[in-house]
Order: structure tokens, then C-alpha cells, then sequence
């Protein structure tokens, strides 16, 4: 069982964060997880401005971004 499956999705993402500082340079599959993990803690904001920062930083988002997309627009748009 991962950290977003016992609610405790900041752990991923201060990992996350940190490996940024160094010479890792995250994937889509690595995105993808983070953002899904984000959107099913309810952080939408966070899950919205992660998905701007991977296209920002020119990873191209496949088929499963494309569905957590999907599944956060219907969601928690009104």
C-alpha cells in the first residue's frame, strides 16, 4: 500500500520537491502519479498547478494524465 492510499499524500510530494533540486528529472509516469494521488486527496488547486508545472516543464502528457484530467474537470468542476 502506498502513501496516498493511507492519506498521506505530502510525503510523495516532499519527496517529489526535493528530487527536483537535484538532478532527477521527473517523467509522465512519475507526474502521473503525484497528480493522481493529489486529485484523489482532494487538492485540487495543488493537483491543477502540478499539471501546469509538467507541461511547463515540456513533459507531454499521455492517455492517463488525459484521464485523471477527465475525472478532476468532472469532479470538482461546477
Amino acid at each position: 500500500m502506498g502513501y496516498v492510499e493511507l492519506g498521506r499524500v505530502l510525503v510523495p510530494l516532499n519527496c517529489f520537491i526535493f528530487w527536483k533540486k537535484t538532478r532527477w528529472k521527473p517523467d509522465v509516469c512519475a507526474y502521473n502519479s503525484l497528480v493522481d494521488g493529489l486529485c484523489k486527496s482532494r487538492m485540487v488547486d495543488d493537483t491543477f498547478r502540478l499539471l501546469t508545472k509538467m507541461t511547463d516543464m515540456g513533459i507531454s502528457p499521455n492517455v492517463i494524465t488525459y484521464s485523471i484530467r477527465l475525472v478532476l474537470n468532472e469532479t470538482f468542476t461546477i
